[in-house]
């Protein structure tokens, strides 16, 4: 999860003030590009400006975010070394810093940022939520749970760490305990609409199918950010209850949100079998192995079997299952008597 994006807001407001200043017009082209997204222009014009003047910390934050929106984090982190040196009490630099030694993978110097904001100011929440993000990612799981305790003894309806609790305990494999925490955060907030979503995994994996499909379809109609992986989700469950017109149309939104999805085109390929409709199921293993679908095995001795049921070649494609290690494409090759 890109963590950045929740201080847009913020960034917006300092880009608002530094823009009424007026003083350059580098600082307003470069405010221009930001505000509207083009963040290679806005670099340009704010490394203009900070020729001219190199003492202004807010800049140097601005150029940092618009290096990170282009996943350039070391240059951000470049330009936050400045900041910070410019100003060595502001926590927002340092929380700033450690979200993108974050998104670098950075996660050590991440957790030495927020622990410095917390030690002088215990209270933080960003600090918190960002330090146990970076100790889940180091599979430290016990120490991410007491940051999220800490911030919601501090603040009780902090949404965000329940939600971030949910995502631990489905690591470790409690779904019981996972639903409870995002059931907590939609309770709290409505907005935190992506939690239907992980809600949905988790009654899936706890086979509760009508409650995982009445929440991927929630995050579907609200638009959340996981509506493709919404729709593919649902779409295994309404495979799994054998209910393939359902599944079949469900892959097919999968499929007009993501071409590239190699999955979606291999599991409508079963419901296309299941329902006798070969031909649509041969193309859409094709599909499914030009997309290198993890199960591309598995396509290839299928669209075999389909072969031989219609009196087409079938040898090649029982041998290319086997050649990627599938065993029934080479048990079917040998029982075919294929050279």
């Amino acid at each position: 999860m890109n963590i950045v994006r929740e201080y847009v807001l913020v960034l917006f407001l300092i880009s608002l003030s530094i823009h009424s200043f007026g003083q350059n017009s580098y600082l307003e082209s470069g405010n221009f590009y930001y505000e509207n997204e083009n963040y290679q222009k806005a670099i340009v014009y704010f490394t203009e400006y900070l020729n001219i003047n190199p003492r202004d910390k807010d800049v140097y934050l601005l150029r940092a975010e618009s290096y990170a929106k282009l996943n350039l984090y070391e240059d951000g982190i470049s330009d936050l070394n400045t900041a910070i040196k410019l100003d060595k009490r502001n926590e927002f630099l340092l929380i700033m810093r450690a979200m993108l030694f974050f998104n670098n993978d950075n996660y050590v110097e991440a957790i030495n940022d927020y622990s410095n904001v917390l030690k002088k100011n215990s209270n933080n929440l960003m600090a918190l939520k960002g330090r146990s993000g970076c100790y889940t990612a180091l599979d430290l799981y016990d120490k991410a749970i007491d940051d999220l305790n800490k911030a919601l003894t501090i603040d009780p309806t902090y949404s965000d760490a329940y939600s971030e609790l949910g995502h631990i305990m489905g690591i470790k494999g409690d779904n019981k305990k996972a639903i409870e925490y995002f059931t907590k955060s939609i309770d709290i907030d409505s907005n935190n609409i992506d939690d239907y979503y992980f809600r949905g995994i988790r009654f899936y994996e706890s086979d509760m199918e009508k409650e995982a499909i009445e929440d991927f379809t929630k995050a579907i109609r609200l638009d959340s950010y996981y509506k493709t992986e919404a729709y593919f989700e649902r779409g295994n469950i309404y495979h799994f209850l054998g209910q393939y017109d359902e599944a079949i149309s469900d892959y097919t939104k999968t499929i007009l949100l993501d071409d590239s999805n190699g999955e979606a085109y291999y599991y409508r390929a079963l419901c296309y079998d299941e329902l006798n409709m070969h031909t649509l199921g041969f193309d859409d293993y094709s599909r499914a192995t030009m997309r290198n679908s993890k199960n591309s095995y598995k396509a290839f001795v299928n669209m075999g079997i389909i072969n031989y049921r219609l009196g087409r070649d079938y040898c090649k494609y029982f041998r290319k299952s086997c050649e990627l290690g599938g065993e029934k494409g080479c048990e079917y090759f040998k029982k075919a008597k294929c050279n």
